[in-house]
């Protein structure tokens, strides 16, 4: 899970938590409350999120995709669906030929 400033690139990325496989549900919440805390920032401070898409384990996806679903419902901010590939890909410097 990541925190980043800015919707098109360049963007900052502001704290980065990993979550441990096969608990996903039990951290995804604490973990941003944790990065909110740190940063001095609350929910209000979101201005969207960033969902992957995959590919990814069937566990993972599903309660990303449910809790970024719930918390943007709540919220009433938009999503962005992204998929991992793609995500990576750009990410990798092109070399020319």
């Amino acid at each position: 899970m990541a925190l980043v400033r800015g919707m098109n690139a360049p963007s900052e990325v502001l704290r980065v938590a990993e979550i441990a496989g096969g608990t996903f549900s039990a951290q995804l919440i604490p973990q941003l409350a944790t990065i909110l805390g740190e940063l001095r920032l609350t929910r209000t401070d979101l201005d969207g999120f960033a969902v992957a898409t995959g590919p990814g384990s069937f566990t993972g996806l599903r309660v990303g995709l449910a809790a970024v679903k719930g918390l943007a419902e709540v919220l009433r901010k938009p999503i962005s669906a992204v998929s991992v590939l793609e995500a990576i890909a750009s990410e990798t410097p092109r070399t020319g030929g």
